[in-house]
């Protein structure tokens, strides 16, 4: 992706982003696109570090009393999930349980807002359950007043690459909403634009789906 923006606009991406936001979520934004091993490839499927853990569990402890969006210590929980394997988040968040009594993620729901907190909470839930993550936010994007178009769109052509994880997704979505996400497009779209996203979320049973 880097080299995509590189090529095409002849701006650095992290520019881009450094332009765009600000403040702890700039700080955030850079921590994700910034290199480090737990982004291998090759590192996904290792097991925590049970050590490193604890560490982290520690550090995230011991800024608690003083996290907010404007704190220094802000920074110590996005350093903990943004440089972490899904493995190590989820070891992450049971260890914060058991040493706290309290869940993480209402740790992050309490303390940030915003951006800030839309990321954390993306990074967070997709380590636990991505399936999940992604079928809430699919529903998010058509809940209450007006479907946000341009997330709806991206989150489901995101989806749908990988088919066996777009049925999924689709189970999923029926099971928390008792009801299939291709009837909910039904009733939520109109026109051309909803015949397009019906195809997009039948692509993974449809004669052309390879």
């Amino acid at each position: 992706m880097k080299s995509y923006v590189r090529s095409s606009h002849g701006k650095q991406m992290e520019d881009y982003v450094r332009s765009d936001l600000s403040m702890g979520t700039k700080i955030l934004f850079e921590m994700g696109m910034s290199y480090n091993p737990s982004k291998d490839p090759s590192q996904l499927y290792f097991p925590p570090d049970r050590s490193k853990v604890q560490t982290d569990v520690g550090r995230i402890v011991t800024s608690t009393p003083t996290l907010n969006l404007f704190s220094k210590n802000s920074t110590v929980l996005c350093e903990v999930l943004a440089q972490s394997t899904p493995a190590s988040i989820v070891a992450i968040a049971d260890e914060y349980r058991i040493n706290t009594g309290k869940n993480l993620r209402d740790l992050i729901s309490r303390a940030f807002f915003g951006h800030m907190k839309d990321t954390l909470l993306y990074i967070l839930d997709g380590a636990v359950d991505r399936v999940e993550r992604d079928a809430k936010l699919l529903e998010d994007a058509m809940v209450g007043a007006g479907t946000r178009n341009h997330l709806l769109i991206s989150r489901l052509i995101r989806i749908h690459w990988n088919k066996q994880y777009l049925t999924e997704v689709k189970q999923r979505y029926s099971r928390i909403y008792k009801q299939d996400l291709v009837s909910r497009l039904r009733k939520e779209l109109r026109g051309s634009y909803r015949d397009l996203m019906i195809a997009v979320a039948d692509s993974d049973v449809s004669p052309w789906r390879q």
